[in-house]
């Protein structure tokens, strides 16, 4: 073989290994950008993966098999395969099992049952949780109706509370509505398009806040031809980037007297770099995979950095 030949055999391999390269960082890329689709722009319910066994439930006590969850002191939901309950601080740990309070919620828990840990603790509805009265209404949008839930007060300030990113997670909002019963706050929990029981949009996905603040601001119309005055936002999660939104998309913002956000997503792309090495995925994979969706799914992620 003469050397003209070395030099177009190592010129087309070359080619080749760059033309496989090229392929595979393209098929990663659309791969990931797929996968960014289902977790960020898809509405899914939330089901997190089991990490705990049950070994005895008794009245108003459980008794886990002994693990990292099973022994981490706190309040949490406990999501079974066939129930819902809540658990409490550990009363007693051995080497055989971790005791602590239970009250179920919904359906039933049993010896066997594989459990995951949730950070919600309440299941159901103001009443259910709580013994708290509310009403189920609804309220009209530009794509609809959605329901809500009102818990009345005396004040003219109305609490007006966006749920995080999943199907019905009202819920979230059973962790702090009985404070703000408390001191005389009407509670306003929202639903927003593509949420179960609400309008869908034409795409069917997320916007995260793009489209969803418009479902504040006709939340607030039904709120003020009911007696609101102004309005608190809180928001959490993917309800804080909706809430942000809103603040810098609306033309009237003198009704919003104050803010609360819990864990809101301000800034989505660094979200996705955080999951992405989280998850080993090389930054330039990652890097294309997002302009990918950027093209595909019409995500801008600069405007999303809030």
């Amino acid at each position: 073989m003469d050397r003209t030949e070395r030099q177009l055999l190592i010129r087309r391999g070359l080619i080749a290994v760059a033309v496989v390269v090229v392929v595979g960082v393209f098929a990663g890329s659309w791969y990931f950008s797929n996968v960014l689709r289902g977790d960020l722009l898809m509405p899914t319910p939330f089901t997190p993966d089991p990490t705990a066994t049950v070994a005895a439930v008794g009245t108003g006590r459980i008794v886990l098999e002994p693990g990292p969850d099973a022994e981490r002191d706190g309040v949490f939901g406990l999501v079974g395969p066939n129930g819902y309950a809540q658990v409490s601080n550990v009363l007693a740990a051995n080497e055989t099992g971790v005791e602590r309070g239970f009250r179920l919620y919904d359906g039933v828990i049993e010896a066997g049952d594989e459990v995951a840990f949730d950070q919600y603790a309440y299941a159901g509805d103001p009443q259910l949780a709580h013994g708290i009265d509310y009403r189920e209404i609804r309220f009209s949008g530009d794509l609809g109706q959605h329901p809500a839930w009102v818990v009345d007060g005396d004040r003219d300030t109305w609490v007006l509370v966006v749920h995080g990113k999943g199907l019905e997670e009202r819920r979230q909002a059973l962790r702090m509505i009985p404070r703000l019963h408390q001191e005389g706050y009407p509670v306003f929990v929202i639903t927003y398009r593509n949420d179960t029981l609400a309008p869908n949009s034409e795409d069917g996905r997320y916007g995260w806040g793009f489209d969803e603040w418009r479902d504040i601001e006709s939340a607030m119309f039904f709120a003020e031809a009911n007696g609101a005055e102004d309005f608190v936002l809180y928001g959490f999660s993917m309800g804080g980037a909706i809430s942000a939104t809103y603040l810098h998309e609306a033309d009237d913002l003198g009704r919003v007297r104050g803010v609360v956000w819990d864990s809101p997503v301000l800034d989505l792309e660094a979200v996705v770099d955080s999951g992405a090495d989280d998850r080993s995925v090389p930054g330039f994979l990652t890097w294309v995979a997002k302009g990918m969706s950027a093209i595909r799914f019409g995500i801008d992620w600069a405007a999303l950095d809030q």
